[in-house]
């Protein structure tokens, strides 16, 4: 942009408070910002707008003086035929061209449509075709102040794996990413929370049949996740310094509820580590896994917090990166290039519902705008089913002879 939108005026000259042309000179004024924001050089609009007729103010003055009649927009004759008068002594004064300036005000009102025009097209080809409301873009990380908690509330910018690994290579892009300045940070459950999927509501206890495929929840839904292990593994926060060349003291997390939806009614669950009962036997699950790598931190809630409790992480022990070099504890400085992975586990409260987690990562000792994890968690007491639960005979009972469908039962 080559000039400030305030400086418009400044450019085209000042305009007298009776000019019929102010209108037009604002709508230009508007076009002239939007068109140094999306295109660039707004000069070819401030040549345009230099270009348009002023009317002076002692023009303006006389016009207004005169009454709203129809015979002075009529060619003005001297009745008098007196020889010692000249027609030039009774002929009127000269008026500023109407013509002229409804030519002008035409013209100003095109180029605004077509600049208009222009702003569309333009918005439609980098959305391929499609018009769409202006939304927050990604930027490149520099070397600037990081937003905090309380210094923002516009829409979080968010960043793709590609651009997390190709600013930090070591590091591990987990769920949704988003942007803070010249921070990254991925929130994601960890891959051994193993949630359960939600049975649909008022289910007969009785065996249900799983649908087909390899798909490990069988046909049920993957959201909300049902009572994934929070209080033992729970989130990855990984955290890329992208700074072009600053460095950045990661400090710890807080934990912030930010949505609870109660849930009324019995919660039936299945997770698919306790496998299905198929061909007269328990099969599939057995689920495991760990890890050695980052820094491990808890959080514990209230057992009764709702909506905008928050939670700091407390720090526990610290790991390995991956690279399998132990880590110091936090708080923990990055350099340009380099990542973190913070495993924050969480005791959660114990009201049977739906909640939505963010957390706030402690950086250079502010704490950065809460980022959302994107999942629905279900947590609360619920039955389990299994396939093991199958086996028994009031089960076996109920699951037809000779059936090769995959069956889950529920435990007493």
């Amino acid at each position: 942009m080559s000039q400030r939108p305030d400086d418009f005026y400044a450019d085209v000259g000042a305009l007298d408070a009776s000019d019929e042309l102010r209108p037009i000179y604002e709508w230009l004024e508007d076009d002239a910002r939007a068109w140094s924001i999306t295109v660039g050089d707004e000069t070819p609009l401030i040549a345009f707008a230099r270009s348009l007729p002023h009317r002076s103010s002692q023009e303006s003055t006389r016009m207004q003086s005169q009454p709203e009649r129809p015979e002075w927009d009529a060619p003005q004759r001297s009745s008098y035929t007196n020889p010692e008068y000249t027609p030039q002594e009774y002929a009127p004064e000269p008026r500023p061209s109407r013509l002229r300036t409804w030519v002008a005000v035409v013209a100003a009102a095109l180029v605004v449509a077509l600049l208009g025009g222009s702003f569309y097209a333009l918005q439609a080809t980098r959305n391929n075709g499609a018009s769409t409301s202006p939304t927050a873009t990604t930027i490149q990380a520099t070397d600037t102040p990081l937003p905090t908690a309380t210094s923002t509330s516009t829409p979080l910018l968010t960043i793709t794996p590609e651009q997390f690994r190709a600013a930090c290579p070591a590091g591990q892009p987990y769920g949704h990413i988003y942007q803070f300045g010249d921070l990254y940070v991925a929130i994601d459950l960890t891959n051994v929370d193993y949630p359960a999927a939600k049975l649909p509501d008022g289910i007969p206890l009785k065996p249900f049949k799983l649908g087909p495929g390899p798909d490990a929840l069988r046909g049920l839904p993957a959201t909300p996740k049902v009572n994934p292990n929070l209080n033992n593994t729970g989130f990855f926060v990984s955290v890329c310094n992208a700074a072009k060349t600053a460095s950045h003291r990661i400090e710890g997390v807080t934990v912030r509820i930010d949505q609870f939806a109660p849930f009324t009614g019995d919660l039936n669950s299945w997770q698919f580590c306790d496998g299905s009962y198929e061909n007269g036997q328990n099969t599939g699950g057995g689920c495991g896994g760990g890890y050695t790598a980052g820094e491990v931190l808890h959080a514990t809630f209230d057992t009764r917090a709702g909506a905008g409790a928050t939670a700091s992480a407390a720090f526990v022990t610290t790991g390995q990166d991956l690279n399998g070099a132990p880590l110091p504890p936090l708080p923990l400085t990055r350099a340009h290039g380099q990542s973190v992975l913070l495993v924050v586990s969480a005791s959660p409260p114990t009201n049977l519902g739906t909640y939505t987690f963010s957390f706030s990562v402690a950086v250079d000792g502010a704490n950065l705008p809460f980022a959302t994890l994107t999942d629905d968690l279900l947590l609360g007491p619920a039955r389990k089913w299994t396939g093991a639960a199958c086996a028994t005979s009031a089960m076996q009972a109920q699951i037809p002879t000779g059936s090769t469908d995959a069956y889950i039962c529920p435990e007493s």
